[in-house]
Order: C-alpha cells, then sequence, then structure tokens
C-alpha cells in the first residue's frame, strides 16, 4: 500500500487501516551511510487523465519491472506514492548507486503495450542517503525532495539527508 508519511510509534496508518512499518525501520537504521534511490514515473497524471486509469497501472507495472529489473536481489524496492518508488541498495558508493538509476532511466522512452497500441514509460531518479539518527518521517520528507530535484533536472540527484 502507499505508505502516508504521517508515521506515529511505528506505524502508518491510511483511512482505517494501520500498517506496521517497524521492521523496515530497523532494516534502514541498520544501512545508515548508504543510499536509498527514489523513483517517479514522469506523466502519469496526464496518462491517467488522457488514455486511462488502466493504461495508468499497466505504466506502474512496467516501471517497477524496470526498477526490479536493475535492483540486486539484496535491494528491496516499495511503492512509496502513485507513481513513486524507492530502492535500498545498501551501497554507498555514488557510482555505483548511479549505474543503477541510469539502468532503469536508458529504457526511458520505451513503450509498454496497452490495448491494441503503446503508452510511453520514462522515469526519474534521484538519492538520500541514510543518517543517523534516523527519522523515518524526515526520511519520506527527503524521498520527496530528491524526487522534486529530479522532476527539474532530469538527471541523477543526490541529497545527503541530514537526521536532526
Amino acid at each position: 500500500p502507499k505508505l502516508n508519511r504521517d508515521y506515529l510509534k511505528g506505524a502508518y496508518y491510511m483511512g482505517n487501516k494501520k500498517f506496521d512499518v517497524t521492521e523496515f525501520f530497523d532494516y534502514l537504521n541498520e544501512r545508515t551511510g548508504t543510499y536509498v534511490l527514489c523513483f517517479d514515473i514522469v506523466g502519469l497524471m496526464r496518462i491517467n487523465d488522457d488514455i486511462s486509469r488502466e493504461a495508468g497501472d499497466k505504466v506502474i507495472l512496467e516501471s517497477l519491472k524496470r526498477i526490479n529489473a536493475a535492483a540486486g536481489k539484496d535491494m528491496p524496492v516499495l511503492r512509496i506514492g502513485g507513481d513513486e518508488f524507492v530502492m535500498v541498495t545498501g551501497l554507498d558508493d555514488v557510482e555505483k548507486v548511479t549505474k543503477i538509476a541510469k539502468a532503469v532511466m536508458e529504457k526511458n522512452g520505451v513503450q509498454t503495450a496497452y490495448k491494441g497500441g503503446t503508452v510511453p514509460v520514462s522515469i526519474r531518479s534521484g538519492a538520500v542517503m541514510i543518517r543517523k539518527p534516523l527519522k523515518y518521517s524526515m526520511l519520506c520528507h527527503d524521498f520527496d525532495e530528491v524526487i522534486s530535484f529530479a522532476r527539474n533536472d532530469g538527471e541523477v540527484h543526490f541529497a545527503k539527508a541530514e537526521q536532526k
């Protein structure tokens, strides 16, 4: 499910549903000093509005497929928003992280099949370093911020999350 960024005592709330993210928080905390890659689908709202939500769903699935294909076996990928994903790389090497992001982005513009036609799929990317002391709500804010930078310049943007 989409994570609600209103973090409260190890849980996220979505409507009436509560999701425990304690285990994920601990997982991130063990990876301080490493990068999380953030991905954003380009133009998903336009696809939903101009073509259909079904076409948008195909684009989301194709995007996830591309991100998963670039991830190493120990790099979990999570959907954090309607058109946003994160990959916990466990890497502290900027060049290696950039290579993973570019492997996803090099397929930008490649179409995915939809009802006898095709729909273009493009993804932007940025990276955030996990810092201590880790505050999950602040890290989610940093995810949003780095994705915003990626929207502006189209390159892999790196930002260090300063946790306070």
